[in-house]
């Protein structure tokens, strides 16, 4: 445990956490800077720590309402859902983006804006590219695209049988090299017990249905492509 500073870009503003757990190379005055902002919009602020901190990307989860400092108290709220999911997926088998350290924020201040962060590796500095951008890139070539959709399918596969359901499943979400290898990102799931069936058949349909036609009129995805996604449905 230790307090860390995170500086945002341009020295505009600082925001202190609780270390709760990862690794143990956290600069020694206790202080990230980051180098610029990769994302900024409503669930978080990803942010390129640079060179200096070993090429990592730290993800800023922001509280939606002051509910969510309460639920910290038992590790019930988003930050710690993608943690957990992380894990779970990486037991299950299912590759996921390697989570080096975690943070908490204590006080609710300043507008309630962050509740905790993440640090992981740079994906696309190890050669990974977005799903979203190898389907949009006319220059992908139809292994390569029969390789994502096919590795996804395995993924969900799995995560069928094991009753877990991704809930913000998209080719965002997903990230892939040259070699055919997989990555998953903002792995928020949850799990469902066997007395909770039907729950999770719904909650499941319902996130194969809008990742088969996530983004309108099948822009990234042919019509049978969707459809061995949505072969997936539980029926």
């Amino acid at each position: 445990m230790g307090i860390v500073t995170i500086n945002l870009p341009l020295g505009d503003e600082n925001f202190r956490f609780l270390r709760i757990g990862g690794s143990h190379n956290t600069p020694d005055n206790g202080e990230y800077a980051a180098v610029d902002t990769i994302i900024d919009h409503t669930p978080s602020t990803l942010l390129n720590l640079g060179d200096s901190n070993g090429r990592q990307v730290l993800k800023l989860v922001k509280a939606r309402s002051w509910h969510e400092y309460i639920k910290l108290l038992w590790a019930h709220n988003r930050l710690f859902k993608e943690v957990r999911g992380n894990r779970l997926l990486k037991q299950l088998g299912i590759p996921v983006v390697r989570i080096t350290e975690v943070g908490v924020r204590l006080l609710p201040a300043r507008g309630r804006r962050y509740l905790g962060y993440y640090l992981m590796e740079d994906l696309q500095e190890q050669g990974y590219r977005e799903g979203r951008e190898i389907l949009r890139d006319p220059q992908t070539s139809l292994l390569q695209r029969q390789q994502l959709i096919d590795g996804v399918i395995q993924h969900l596969q799995i995560m069928k049988e094991q009753r877990v359901v991704f809930s913000d499943c998209h080719f965002g979400n997903v990230f892939m090299n040259r070699d055919g290898q997989l990555r998953w990102i903002d792995t928020g799931v949850t799990r469902y017990g066997f007395g909770r069936r039907h729950r999770f058949t719904s909650k499941f349909n319902f996130s194969i249905r809008r990742f088969a036609f996530y983004e309108a009129d099948g822009i990234l995805l042919s019509e049978a492509e969707q459809q061995r996604i949505l072969e997936l449905l539980i029926r």
